[in-house]
Order: C-alpha cells, then sequence, then structure tokens
C-alpha cells in the first residue's frame, strides 16, 4: 500500500510560512515582524500555510512509505484536526473543539518522542502497532475463528443492523491479514515485530494470574512507545519530551471536556452569582482554541522541518 500524495498540480512552497498568507501578502505585516499567534493573519489562512510545510516535507522525505510515515501520519493529522477546530471557530462553536485540540496535542507528543532519539527504531515500532492494530481489528469481524465467533454472537445480539461477512467479502479479509502479516515478516520488521509479542505475551499471561481472572479479561495491544523499555503512557512521553507542564495544563483539563466530566465550558456565573448555561455559538472559548491550534502547529512544524527540510531552504 503507498501513502503517497496524489497526482495533483504541485503548489510552490515559498518557506515555513507561505507569502500567500493574506495578511502578509496585502502588506499588513513586515516578514520580518510574522508573529504566527497574531490574530490579524486569519486561523484559516494559517492552517494553509502550514499546509505548505507539509507537503515540503512530504516531497523531502526519503523514505515516505517506511519510517518516515508515522512523521508524516502525526503532522498531517495535526493539519486536519487544525482545519476542523477553524471551521468550528468560524461558526462560534468552539465548545466543540476539545476533542480536536487533545487529538492534536497527543499527535504532537508522539511526533516530538519519535524526534527525540532512536528515530528509525520509534518509528518501526509506530509501524509496527498499526499494522497488529489492523489485524486485530480484521480478525475480530473474521466468523470461522474462536474469537470472531463470539464478536458474531455478540454484534448480533446488540446490533440489529449488523450482518456477518459475505463470502467474498471474507476471502477479501483473509487476503488483507496476510498483506499486512507480509509487512510485519519483513526483515527491517522483524526486531520490532518479535518486542511486540514479547510485551503481548507478558500481557497475556498476566491476564492467566487468579486475580486477574476475576475481571473482566480485555488485553489491549501493547503500546508502541513501550517496546524495548519506553515510557509507560503519554505522561511519561511528554516528561521525556519536556512537555509534561503541557500535559498538566492541557491534556488533562482537554480530557475532563472530551469525558463529559467538566461543565465550565457550558456554564457561567451571573452577576448575582448564581449558574446558568451558555447559549449555543457562545463565543466564550474561541480566543484559548485559535492560540492553542497556533500554538501546537508551531511545534510540530518545528520538528518537522528540522527534521525533513534542508537548512538552506527553510
Amino acid at each position: 500500500m503507498s501513502h503517497c500524495r496524489p497526482q495533483t498540480n504541485e503548489k510552490k512552497w515559498d518557506g515555513p510560512f507561505s507569502s500567500r498568507v493574506p495578511a502578509i501578502e496585502e502588506g499588513v505585516l513586515e516578514m520580518d515582524d510574522f508573529d504566527p499567534l497574531d490574530r490579524r493573519i486569519a486561523l484559516k489562512d494559517f492552517v494553509a500555510a502550514i499546509e505548505d510545510v507539509f507537503w515540503q516535507c512530504r516531497s523531502e522525505a526519503q523514505e515516505p512509505d517506511g519510517v518516515d510515515f508515522p512523521s508524516l501520519y502525526l503532522f498531517r493529522h495535526m493539519i486536519h484536526m487544525a482545519d476542523a477546530v477553524e471551521v468550528l471557530c468560524s461558526a462560534s462553536a468552539a465548545v466543540a473543539t476539545p476533542p480536536l485540540l487533545r487529538s492534536m496535542l497527543e499527535a504532537l507528543f508522539s511526533l516530538a518522542y519519535i524526534h527525540k532519539q532512536d528515530y528509525e527504531l520509534r518509528s518501526r515500532c509506530w509501524l509496527c502497532a498499526l499494522l497488529h492494530q489492523k489485524i486485530q481489528l480484521k480478525e475480530l469481524v473474521d466468523p470461522t475463528t474462536e474469537e470472531g465467533k463470539d464478536f458474531q454472537r455478540m454484534a448480533t445480539e446488540q446490533l440489529p443492523d449488523w450482518h456477518e461477512p459475505q463470502t467474498g467479502s471474507l476471502t477479501h479479509l483473509r487476503e488483507s491479514i496476510e498483506n499486512l502479516r507480509a509487512e510485519l515478516a519483513k526483515p527491517c520488521m522483524l526486531a520490532t515485530d518479535n518486542e511486540f509479542n514479547r510485551l503481548w505475551d507478558e500481557a497475556k499471561a498476566r491476564a492467566k494470574r487468579p486475580k486477574a481472572q476475576a475481571k473482566a479479561q480485555y488485553i489491549p495491544l501493547p503500546k508502541w512507545h513501550r517496546m524495548f523499555g519506553g515510557v509507560r503512557n503519554l505522561y511519561e512521553m511528554a516528561d521525556k519530551i519536556g512537555l509534561a507542564t503541557m500535559h498538566k495544563i492541557y491534556y488533562n483539563p482537554l480530557s475532563a471536556t472530551v469525558h463529559g466530566i467538566d461543565p465550565d465550558p457550558l456554564v457561567f456565573l451571573q452577576d448575582d452569582e448564581s449558574a446558568e448555561f451558555r447559549d449555543l455559538r457562545d463565543p466564550h472559548g474561541l480566543d484559548f482554541a485559535d492560540k492553542c491550534v497556533r500554538t501546537l502547529l508551531i511545534m510540530g512544524t518545528t520538528k518537522m522541518l528540522k527534521k525533513f527540510v534542508p537548512v538552506d531552504e527553510v
């Protein structure tokens, strides 16, 4: 499977912040004084400028279908989330942006962790975990396996419109699984796949212990960042890349909103100190979402430029 850019007319790239940004092009701001947090540059134009950076990084990447794919994907993901935030903010729907902002933050953490050290190894760990994730999902819906049979039974009971895969689609499903396994069997992936399976076997062994058996038996796949003695969770990852404070002050509050346990974005205090719900399209939170998107994109862009774009082109 190729992760290449579709064949389209190439855009001219003019540097990390394209001169096509109207605020700069029209002389509102001098490039030497460019401040990406300055809201005179519309967020839509700012995201478009970062889009140019992505395609430059894509063209400079030596292995866009291999070890460079995780970085390109994570950066691309950040840009798509930022674009969605811009759409919501333009409609004064800032209250819906926290899931997107948290997703951007998680992608930034992963991107920075991969670039911190052992770039190729960590990139292959990310790819290995992705392949196993795809295999697990596809095997889950195969009714010829024991796990697949259990899933089909539960899905039939719980999902009224669920239907088992037909013969043709089942054949395609199995071919897809074989192709994914073939990727894991490549020499460059053997070491990471062995490490992944070691962690996976340890997790399954722990689940067989008496105390563990008393609990619901769901054994998640190993996280890519745990391989080869890596970090156990997102906070440890943030700490390793020097962004633990950002995790505490942004990730935790954003997560509370995502999980529906933080009423603050929807409630305000009236003059008599009583609480009331905000109206739909209330402008509260627009400034935060705007600045958060710009900050995260700048941080991600800096990592990508240092990795992929020659110094004399930046």
